[in-house]
């Protein structure tokens, strides 16, 4: 069985989630003995030999204000003229449908890419990642700026051109329940499939010690220059930390930290740890008390919740940062109220029965797990014909 997995969004290495997510079940496939031929923002994989997208830019097309001017111009969703750009979209070109048991796109700004087989027969999978009206409202809602909040909701309004566009009989990969029940709203029509954000399984040697005196350690982990998990920092700082500053220490991990999240951790004394090796971030796991999930809003699910349960590192969450999640593990503290989050840190301390719960919760949802999941997901999956 011979997959195209088609997804412009996703380096490697990976610096963001739904990298990590496409990447980590794509590992997992050709682990289960799928062919398949990957392509990514800046690599192309065949039966898991992996070589550099030819042609890649790093000139004028792929600066942040021309694809804004572009977008503008031209209709398109800002996210569709930043990923499907001239390198990838000759990558694609001359590609057969009928060469492939079944074709897998990523996001919904993707589904261009299909019209190069207009009147052809596919088993078509189109992973959502997001509910995009959803997500782009909340990032439209975050920001005070016109030009931003007009982009969100052409994107939102673009995704929902394509949604109605695609044939019936399309299955539709959602990373949750409530995706799904979203998404069942516009097109009942569809195959909607749900496979969760999973994890590696990684449990940590030791724990830091919960009985404690001193400080614990808290962790935000994440890319950095996601505007969601800005907004998060932010959230925390005026929410949490006031409540927290003088019985916790935090670290914020991640890749790609703008010069406003520098700002904003310089101010409140937390430490940054920017463009961390894997093993840098193995030890930071190792001794931290809990991960956060600070979130004011949410869409989708939060694979740094999921990758800290992986660990067997207890986590503080707000409701929107358990977005997606029908049920958490008992590690898991769902809190809105920073008294809350006060005294989890200061009176809490995990069981082994706990961190044991926790880490079976965590192998039912591991790439390697899910990857068997999406086999049968493509297995199933529909012909249809491309509009």
């Amino acid at each position: 069985m011979r997959l195209l997995n088609l997804a412009p969004h996703c380096t490697v290495p990976t610096i963001d989630g739904a990298a990590r997510r496409s990447w980590q079940l794509q590992e997992g496939l050709v682990a289960l003995g799928m062919e398949s031929r990957f392509i990514g923002q800046n690599i192309i994989s065949d039966r898991g030999v992996n070589g550099p997208l030819p042609g890649q830019e790093i000139g004028w097309r792929a600066r942040k204000d021309v694809n804004v001017l572009f977008s503008l111009l031209t209709g398109q969703s800002y996210w569709q003229y930043k990923m499907l750009r001239p390198p990838y979209l000759r990558a694609v070109a001359g590609l057969r449908a009928g060469d492939f048991f079944a074709t897998m796109v990523h996001f919904l700004y993707s589904a261009p890419l299909l019209r190069q087989w207009s009147g052809e027969k596919m088993r078509l999978i189109l992973e959502t990642h997001n509910y995009d009206p959803a997500i782009y409202g909340h990032l439209r809602e975050a920001s005070r700026n016109p030009l931003v909040r007009y982009l969100c909701s052409q994107a939102a309004r673009v995704s929902l051109q394509e949604l109605a566009a695609l044939p019936t009989g399309t299955t539709l990969v959602h990373v949750s329940e409530s995706d799904a029940a979203a998404y069942r709203e516009h097109r009942p029509d569809l195959r909607h499939e749900v496979i969760e954000n999973g994890c590696r399984m990684a449990p940590r040697a030791s724990a830091p010690d919960y009985r404690t005196s001193g400080r614990k350690q808290l962790i935000f982990v994440g890319s950095l220059f996601a505007q969601m998990n800005q907004d998060a920092l932010f959230h925390f700082s005026r929410v949490y930390w006031p409540a927290l500053r003088g019985v916790a220490q935090m670290r914020v991990v991640g890749s790609l930290p703008p010069s406003a999240v520098s700002a904003l951790c310089l101010a409140q004394g937390w430490e940054l740890s920017a463009n961390v090796t894997d093993a840098e971030l193995e030890s930071i796991y190792g001794s931290a008390h809990f991960a956060i999930a600070p979130f004011a809003y949410g869409a989708g699910s939060k694979l740094k919740l999921m990758e800290a349960c992986g660990r067997g590192v207890p986590v503080l969450a707000t409701r929107a940062g358990i977005t997606g999640m029908a049920r958490t593990p008992p590690c898991v503290h769902v809190m809105d109220d920073p008294a809350d989050w006060e005294r989890i840190v200061t009176e809490w301390t995990p069981t082994a029965e706990n961190i044991r719960s926790t880490l079976d919760f965590a192998e039912q949802i591991s790439w390697p797990s899910l990857a068997r999941k999406l086999v049968k997901v493509i297995e199933d999956a529909e012909l249809v014909t491309i509009p």
